[in-house]
């Protein structure tokens, strides 16, 4: 078994990955087995998907922050 549970986080700056790692590594269990993987968008829109055994559609890009 490669996984028990995967939590994504959409980082659209990959300057904010260090801060990321920092708080995750001073939050790390005991004992705990913990893999951090960076995808680029087109990597994660190219990814192959099922659902109840059903290959699902791909998903919309994520929502951009628009700063004026």
């Amino acid at each position: 078994m490669a996984q028990f549970s995967v939590y994504v986080q959409y980082l659209p700056m990959a300057s904010r990955l260090s801060s990321v790692v920092k708080t995750v590594k001073s939050c790390l269990p005991e004992g705990g087995d913990i893999r951090i993987v960076t995808l680029t968008d087109n990597q994660w829109a190219k990814a192959i998907r099922f659902s109840n055994a059903a290959p699902t559609e791909q998903e919309e890009m994520p929502a951009q922050l628009m700063i004026f």
